[in-house]
This record gives C-alpha cells, sequence and structure tokens, in this order.
C-alpha cells in the first residue's frame, strides 16, 4: 500500500472514531435529558405529595379559623372562630324558640347542612341565620364597646358565674371522653375554638347584657312624668276581665271538599257563624249562661275544651295585649257588667270568624302596691300527692325556722322548689300584681295585714307552696306599667342610636366560617 493510501486509510479511520465518539456524546446526552426529566417529575410528584399532605393538616390546625379576621366590629377583629360562637348560639337560640321549635320539623330537614337547604331563592337556610348572628355579633360589641367607654365591669358574681360555665364545659369534656376541653368546644364550636377565646366570648356578652339592663334600670322617671304619659291613653295600661269566645266560619262548611268551597258556600258558612254568634250573645249575658250558650252551640269536637264555666274566661289582660276592636269596646265609658257583642274578624263580606264577648269588669291598676314574694313549690304529680307535698313543704319549713332570714329560705328553693320559673333565683318573683297569682297564693300575700318577714303555707292546684313575703313595693301597677313603657321607649331608642353609629364590616375570614350545621345530625332523612 502506498503511502498516500495508508494516510487516506488513517484519516478514514480517524473520522469512524470521530463519528462514533459524536454519537456516543448525543446518546449519551440523552441518556442524561430523560433521566433528568425522569428526575424532576418524580420531585414535582413528591413535593405534590407533599404539599398536599401539608395543606390538610394547614387546614385541618385550625389556624385559618383562629388567625384570619372575618368581622370587623368597632376597632376589634374577630376571627373565625368567634364568629362562630356566635352563629352556633344564634342557631341553637333559634332552633329553641318556642315560638319556632314546635314547627321546626316542617321548615327545616333537621338532619341535613343548613348550607344545603334553601330559605329563599337567593338565600339558604345558612345564610339567613347568619344574618342573624352578623347582626348579634354587633349588637353585642357595641355594647361592650359602651360599657367600656363608661368605665363598666362586670360584678364578681357574674365572673364567678362565667367560671362555674367553663367548669361545666370542662365536665361534659369528661364525661363525653374528650381528651381535653378544647376538643370538646371544637366538637361544638369548630376548628380554631378554645378554652381562652370562648371565655373571652362569654365575658364580653355577659358584659354587653349587664352594662344594657344596668342602663334601662337607670331610667328613672317622675310623677309628672308618669301621669303626662297616662293622659296619652288612661285606658292602655288598664285591664279587663270578660268572657270570649271564637266563631269560626269554617265549622260551618258544609262542602264535601272544605279546602275549596265555593262562593255560595263560604256565604252559607258566614250567615249559619254569625247566626251562633248571635244566639250566644243574646242568651249568654251572665257568666253562667254565657259558658252555658258555648256549650250548647259550638261543634261537637269542642264540647271538652269548654265544659268549664270558665273555660272562656280572661282574667285581667291588659289593653295593650288584646286585639284592637276588643280593646275599644271593652274600654267605653259606658260598658257595664253583662254588657256583650259580637265583634266579625276579617274583610267586611269575606269574614272567617266572629268573637262573642262578655263584659264582667275592668280595673284601672291604681289600687294596690304590687309586692316581692319567694315560695317554695313542691308540686303534685304522679309521684307526689298533696299529702306527701305538704309534708314535705312543712319539713322545709321546719329548716327555715331554725335560720329564720331570707338568704335561708332562698337556699331551700333553689335547693328544693320544683317550680322551674323561679328556682334558680331563690324562689324570687317581684313586682306581683294582684290576680296576677292563682286565687289562693293571691289571696295570701296580698292580705292587708302582710308584713316583711311573714312565712305561710298555702295549697293550690300546683301543689303546695311555702312562701316567704318580702315587701310591699313603692309603685301600684298602674304606675309600674308606664314607668315600663317609658324606660321602653327610651331604651329602644338608645340603643338604635348605639346601633346607628356602630360599624361592623365582614372580612374574607368569614370564608371559614363553617356554617354547615345540622341540627339534629342523629336524625335520618
Amino acid at each position: 500500500m502506498s503511502a498516500s493510501n495508508r494516510k487516506k486509510l488513517h484519516q478514514e479511520q480517524e473520522n469512524v472514531k470521530t463519528t462514533q465518539k459524536l454519537e456516543r456524546e448525543k446518546q449519551a446526552k440523552k441518556e442524561a435529558r430523560k433521566i433528568k426529566a425522569m428526575t424532576i417529575g418524580f420531585v414535582a410528584v413528591v413535593i405534590v405529595v407533599v404539599l398536599a399532605v401539608a395543606a390538610g393538616g394547614f387546614l385541618n390546625s385550625g389556624l385559618l379559623e383562629s388567625h384570619t379576621t372575618a368581622l370587623t366590629a368597632g376597632s376589634h377583629k374577630l376571627t373565625p372562630a368567634e364568629m362562630k360562637y356566635f352563629y352556633t348560639d344564634y342557631v341553637n337560640n333559634f332552633a329553641n324558640n318556642s315560638s319556632y321549635s314546635s314547627m321546626l320539623n316542617y321548615i327545616i330537614d333537621t338532619s341535613k347542612p343548613l348550607d344545603k337547604q334553601k330559605y329563599s331563592d337567593d338565600q339558604t337556610w345558612a345564610d339567613y341565620l347568619m344574618e342573624g348572628a352578623l347582626n348579634s355579633a354587633k349588637d353585642t360589641y357595641a355594647l361592650y364597646d359602651e360599657a367600656q367607654k363608661n368605665g363598666y365591669t362586670l360584678p364578681e358574681e357574674q365572673l364567678q358565674s362565667i367560671e362555674s360555665s367553663l367548669n361545666t364545659v370542662s365536665q361534659y369534656a369528661s364525661l363525653y371522653g374528650y381528651p381535653n376541653t378544647g376538643a370538646y368546644l371544637k366538637a361544638i364550636y369548630g376548628k380554631g375554638s378554645s378554652m381562652d377565646s370562648y371565655r373571652n366570648y362569654l365575658i364580653i356578652n355577659q358584659t354587653a347584657a349587664s352594662f344594657a339592663n344596668q342602663h334601662l334600670t337607670s331610667l328613672t322617671y317622675t310623677d309628672e312624668d308618669l301621669r303626662t304619659k297616662e293622659a296619652e291613653n288612661f285606658d292602655a295600661f288598664s285591664s279587663y276581665t270578660f268572657h270570649a269566645y271564637n266563631v269560626a266560619t269554617s265549622n260551618y262548611l258544609e262542602a264535601a271538599d272544605s279546602a275549596n268551597p265555593t262562593d255560595e258556600e263560604k256565604a252559607a258558612s258566614r250567615e249559619a257563624a254569625k247566626k251562633v254568634a248571635d244566639t250566644i250573645a243574646a242568651n249568654g249575658t251572665t257568666e253562667a249562661t254565657f259558658a252555658k250558650e258555648v256549650r250548647n252551640n259550638c261543634p261537637e269536637n269542642q264540647a271538652e275544651t269548654y265544659k268549664e264555666d270558665d273555660s272562656t274566661l280572661q282574667t285581667n289582660l291588659l289593653y295593650s295585649s288584646l286585639n284592637d276592636d276588643i280593646a275599644q269596646w271593652l274600654s267605653d265609658s259606658s260598658r257595664k257588667a253583662g254588657d256583650t257583642v259580637v265583634l266579625p274578624q276579617g274583610e267586611e263580606g269575606a269574614e272567617t270568624s266572629y268573637n262573642v264577648i262578655l263584659f264582667v269588669s275592668s280595673r284601672d291598676n291604681s289600687e294596690t302596691p304590687m309586692v316581692n314574694v319567694r315560695h317554695i313549690l313542691i308540686g303534685t304529680d304522679d309521684d307526689t300527692d298533696a299529702a306527701a307535698a305538704k309534708a314535705k313543704i312543712e319539713e322545709l319549713k321546719a329548716q327555715f325556722e331554725e335560720n329564720p332570714t331570707e338568704d335561708n329560705f332562698a337556699t331551700l328553693a333553689n335547693k328544693n322548689s320544683t317550680d322551674t320559673g323561679s328556682n334558680t333565683n331563690g324562689g324570687l318573683y317581684e313586682n306581683v300584681n294582684e290576680g296576677a297569682m292563682v286565687a289562693e297564693f293571691n289571696e295570701w300575700i296580698f292580705d292587708e295585714s302582710r308584713k316583711a318577714g311573714d312565712v305561710g303555707i298555702v295549697e293550690t292546684e300546683f301543689g303546695c307552696h311555702l312562701i316567704y313575703f318580702v315587701e310591699k313595693c313603692e309603685q301600684n301597677y298602674r304606675d309600674y306599667l308606664i314607668t315600663t313603657n317609658l324606660r321602653n321607649a327610651d331604651y329602644t331608642a338608645w340603643h338604635e342610636a348605639l346601633l346607628e353609629a356602630y360599624t361592623t364590616t365582614s372580612k374574607f375570614g368569614m370564608n371559614f366560617v363553617d356554617t354547615g350545621l345540622i341540627l339534629n345530625p342523629g336524625q335520618k332523612s
């Protein structure tokens, strides 16, 4: 092989090596990029997983609920957890309100979350109830700030009451097997709640309520103020005793389908109801004959309701509590015992019922001073007959006489009385007007010889009572009613002005207030 050929072959071999090297480098780079991509992908997945776990832990930690702002109220910043206290308590109060509790199951599915149920076209039940909770928060903080501005602090006994409530929460936490009180509060109020924030919530609420009550009771009026108010409507502070019976036109529909009567059938039912009402009014001109006429003319399904002579009796009802037409008729200056009237209800020509009224008496409530009394009731029921109730009362009377002080009586009342209306405040009833209590009780406390410290045993239809006479009040019932009317009007004006000047603003943290409460979580839909 010539030198030139050898040179050429060598050159070609070198070119092949170079090409192979470049190819290997290219392949290596490709593999490197692949490995890098796989590594980046793996790392990304790991990061996502880590972030997801961290986010889940963060979201469940309660930090958002305890550190963001859901509402500003004046200078206060309420966290979602604090707003949840207001919301939960507002919902519970709504559900337990006697006006709604009996019909709650008809308006809300208590087995489903409130934020999944329509209240209106543009609101859920949660939205509607949250509006109430926001108003409650505004009202509470407006009063609290006004209390602070006026240097008002809670009395020691109210602070002790709050601590007692918190101790009860701790006891419930232990009773239901929660590891600590915070876990129990979280179960009730949600994430972010704590003993400290709940204590603060109770203190603010109690301060607001206590200060509001102090302001109300601090409003005083002269006798001239009372007489001026009285002159505006003398009858508004009077009471009336009368018999009343309502004759409903629906009871006289003869149509097979009474839900969709014809105009002729409606007219016939009105005529029949009016005839019954006129008969009772014409013949029932005494208390005994009125009751008899009602029994003789009422539908069969009402016979049991009106079997007693006093079943239609209304005693000492205030003018302000009556329908306008009834109040105006009763308060007529010419009215006398035995007068009767038939008052149609509803639009003329479309009456829905007729009220038959028999006038018995009226009183202007100025005759007798009110009284303050305490009592212990041992009620009669299936487990306690009249003899057993009296024996228990006599035993309590003997215990009282060992230390015959009002404080001792109050303690005995709280421990033993079955009267739920007074057995947490020492059996106390204040500003009792004549006729307000059951007859036997009323007769004892308004005996003219009654004096402070008197104690007596009285038996009534409710059981046996041990009564402690505290004192006669300075005001009669009429002046008390007028004073209350003036106070309420002035307090309302003050309160409305306070709220009008107070600012609350919903913030981003409202998104972390869990509104999806279920009123009855154990119930199946």
